[in-house]
């Protein structure tokens, strides 16, 4: 009775304006705690607590520090005196609502990332922006975050740490998803283009098809791709990158139980990111519409294997595949 009583409770709007009775809703943070929601945006205001230029951190990890991070700033010294090496290629990861560096959208693609090979891997912390019990204030905050990671990734630009936008990829959860793509469209007004930019499970509340300027879309990067585990949920349904994966139809994912809230299936994203980093073993089939690969009914090629390190530069389309319901999540 629990169980129905909260899923009673639990709609995502994705369209404004918002009628009364669509204004309040429930939404599970990260951690899979419920929160009321206003989701009028016109009534809301953002809080002005946090400062995006001082409140957003930089926190390198590579092979010679893979378990205590380096503050990075746009300050060359605190480049040249950390372990950043500009042979080596530049991952970023940004979390989502009510999470910071100990959320698995940093700590599990950190680690396969080190794995692999040498990685200047930069996990961003707006933590502290993140952190409020109000959905629509953490919404808010996305561009301005966006603005500060566009400047720090010139910067690098600028002062030869990184040869090109090229070096870049990102992986961004949830809200953390639209924060990268807007950095994408950031970089590209100063005439550079991201590699890759992969959304884990984007946001869906508060986002919308009709405003691809405010959230991520597929002319944010050289690449982008959408891993799609929570659609029903606190996750964007419809296809909006170059290449968007709907593993289990994108919902309900195997392993999460009943998962009332969706926090199991929204962060199983992550999960499944991080794994595909050192596997190539997610191969997918394609699907003729976003209907199909929802309803799991694709009958396309296989072939693609989804995420992955390097990206699946040039690929195109919707794709399904099916995943275990613990790691390792690869069937094959």
């Amino acid at each position: 009775m629990k169980a129905f009583l909260i899923l009673s409770f639990i709609s995502v709007i994705y369209a404004s304006p918002l009628g009364e009775h669509e204004r309040w809703n429930m939404i599970p943070d990260e951690e899979g705690k419920l929160h009321v929601i206003d989701l009028n945006p016109v009534e809301d205001v953002v809080e002005p607590a946090f400062n995006p230029s001082t409140d957003t951190r930089f926190v390198l990890f590579t092979r010679n520090n893979p378990n205590q991070g380096q503050v990075l700033t746009t300050n060359a010294d605190s480049i040249r005196n950390s372990n950043f090496n500009s042979a080596w290629p530049v991952r970023l990861l940004i979390h989502g609502w009510n999470s910071g560096l100990s959320s698995g959208v940093n700590t599990r693609p950190t680690e396969s990332y080190l794995q692999l090979g040498n990685f200047n891997v930069i996990q961003v912390d707006w933590s502290i922006g993140a952190g409020t019990a109000n959905y629509i204030t953490a919404r808010n905050r996305v561009p301005l975050v966006a603005d500060v990671i566009a400047n720090f990734l010139n910067f690098l630009v600028n002062n030869g740490f990184i040869s090109s936008m090229d070096r870049v990829a990102i992986g961004g959860h949830s809200l953390g998803a639209h924060i990268a793509g807007i950095t994408g469209k950031r970089t590209q007004a100063s005439g550079r283009r991201i590699h890759t930019i992969v959304g884990m499970d984007p946001a869906g509340p508060l986002f919308s098809m009709n405003s691809p300027s405010e959230r991520m879309d597929a002319n944010d990067a050289t690449y982008t791709e959408g891993i799609r585990t929570n659609i029903g949920g606190s996750g964007f349904a419809e296809p909006f990158c170059h290449a968007d994966f709907y593993p289990n139809g994108g919902d309900n994912q195997p392993g999460c139980g009943i998962d009332a809230t969706g926090s199991c299936s929204h962060s199983r994203a992550h999960a499944l990111f991080a794994e595909t980093i050192v596997s190539n073993r997610f191969v997918a089939v394609s699907c003729n519409s976003f209907d199909d690969a929802r309803n799991q009914r694709c009958t396309g090629a296989r072939g693609p294997s989804m995420g992955g390190e390097p990206s699946n530069l040039g690929l195109r389309g919707i794709f399904h595949l099916r995943t275990n319901g613990a790691s390792p999540f690869a069937m094959g």
